[in-house]
């Protein structure tokens, strides 16, 4: 099987002039790039790169990112991603690149690398399976690992990208997250080997208002949004009055959505709404909501992707359940992580999360009769909180997220004073929100849930919830940034 680089030079052959790389300062076309890609290889040589030695790179601007991953690619190196969060050279930066055995590290001047060599020793790691790509987890629910994705799954997961979004040579697919984190990396690549353009949108993920000017003005055709964006989308005053006509395809996920989101969506943009489903252990999504069945956004993620496979399981037992029985989530198929990396050890190992081919995603749901998979939340997310009450996050935020004012809501467990772990519900809210909200969010909670599921405190923000590459809230990082003064008892 072709690895990423080959694949992208035989697409560059075929289509030499067309553009493949729009930015805010240019564009390159597709022989400017494969010949961009070979000067940087040709570096790589000078560092010494080999076989399978691991590269850690910090967060950077996407046109030079893309450039070095197909460079490393080239020489079967693998990328450990090391997101914005982290600090160049702080404390946790460095702790991600030891313990993810990096023999280089690298930092960015503007578009320019800066190569660092480390203590690990030169030698080329041996694995069954090259590994192009290691996407930390980003410790959404926990402690971060080092997700390890071969170049067999980045190229299976892209091949179900392009043909569930009918991404081709003249689609034009805005990426607007980190480059290196998966939404950007399927979307780029899938266009990229479509022979179509992909344009640098990284700026609106800080600057959502902006994101319905550009599709009008760069005549995008397909892009991946988390349903955050979304909702700055419908939230535009402008909306009505621009032309999306071009507009294919947008494909969501990474977060919870509802079905009065999606209607609303369906309504104010007309393209096909595609919802997917998946986790970095999995290179991205395992199934799809498609536009024909977007009825059901909110209540279910769709059916399995080519080649995947999906079933319930007793999370006690590990025995698959009857159709229609809850459990949880787990996957196999290509798509699914080699491994975790282990730093002692020097490769991939699957742990207790990938057992005889099948992930254990830690996901809660249960299919129907018709293959369609619903989420049911985290089997590993529950707040075990100082009272001796198990709260479930999903249905807090359930009861919360269609409350007129609120953005995004995640619910965490946060040490209150000496009392212990307590259940705090985290809202971002709009600007303009009422002052009434924190009496109707203690009102929704009342009526949907008894008092032993209820959060007992409140904390409202205007500014986004910390994420992860991924699109999903960092609830680690969400948990520390908590102060007592914002607290409010509900």
């Amino acid at each position: 099987m072709k690895n990423l680089y080959k694949a992208f030079a035989d697409v560059a052959a075929r289509f030499p002039d067309s553009v493949a790389y729009q930015g805010r300062s240019g564009s390159r076309t597709y022989a400017q790039i494969a010949a961009d890609v070979e000067a940087r290889a040709s570096e790589l040589s000078g560092w010494p790169l080999g076989l399978q030695q691991r590269v850690a790179v910090s967060s950077g601007p996407a046109y030079p990112v893309f450039v070095l991953e197909l460079a490393c690619s080239r020489h079967c190196a693998t990328i450990v991603f090391l997101e914005s969060f982290m600090a160049p050279n702080s404390a946790e930066w460095a702790d991600a690149v030891q313990s993810s055995s990096a023999h280089w590290a690298v930092t960015w001047s503007e578009n320019s690398p800066v190569v660092a060599r480390t203590s690990e020793p030169l030698q080329s790691a041996t694995v069954e399976d090259s590994i192009l790509l290691q996407a930390r987890t980003s410790g959404t629910t926990g402690q971060s690992k080092g997700v390890c994705l071969s170049e067999r799954a980045l190229l299976c997961a892209v091949r179900n990208i392009q043909a569930v979004s009918r991404c081709e040579a003249d689609c034009r697919t805005l990426i607007m997250y980190e480059p290196l984190g998966l939404l950007s990396q399927l979307a780029a690549i899938a266009t990229l080997l479509a022979g179509g353009t992909v344009v640098d949108g990284i700026h609106l993920a800080a600057a959502p208002h902006d994101i319905v000017a550009s599709i009008e003005r760069e005549q995008i055709t397909h892009l991946i949004m988390v349903p955050q964006h979304i909702g700055a989308v419908l939230n535009d005053p402008y909306l009505a009055q621009r032309d999306l006509s071009s507009l294919q395809a947008v494909l969501y996920g990474a977060a919870p959505v509802t079905k009065a989101l999606m209607d609303r969506a369906r309504r104010a943009v007309a393209c096909r709404w595609i919802q997917c489903y998946g986790l970095t252990e999995t290179t991205g999504p395992v199934t799809w909501l498609d536009d024909h069945e977007q009825e059901l956004a909110g209540f279910s993620v769709g059916r399995a992707a080519p080649g995947v496979q999906v079933r319930i399981c007793d999370i006690d037992t590990g025995e698959a359940v009857a159709t229609g029985q809850p459990g949880e989530v787990q996957v196999a198929g290509d798509l699914v992580m080699s491994g975790y990396w282990d730093e002692r050890s020097k490769r991939p190992v699957s742990s207790d999360r990938l057992v005889d081919g099948w992930l254990r995603t830690g996901d809660l749901g249960r299919l129907d009769g018709e293959g369609r998979l619903a989420l049911l939340g985290r089997a590993n997310d529950d707040i075990v909180c100082a009272q001796g009450y198990t709260l479930k996050p999903a249905e807090i935020e359930a009861a919360i997220r269609s409350v007129s004012g609120v953005v995004e809501v995640t619910a965490i467990g946060v040490p209150v004073g000496d009392i212990g772990l307590m259940p705090v519900v985290v809202c971002q809210v709009r600007d303009d929100a009422q002052p009434t909200l924190v009496s109707e969010i203690r009102s929704r909670l009342q009526e949907q849930l008894d008092a032993s599921r209820r959060p007992t405190h409140l904390v409202l923000r205007t500014t986004p919830l910390p994420k992860g590459g991924n699109g999903k809230v960092h609830r680690t990082a969400l948990r520390a940034t908590v102060v007592a003064g914002e607290l409010i008892a509900l």
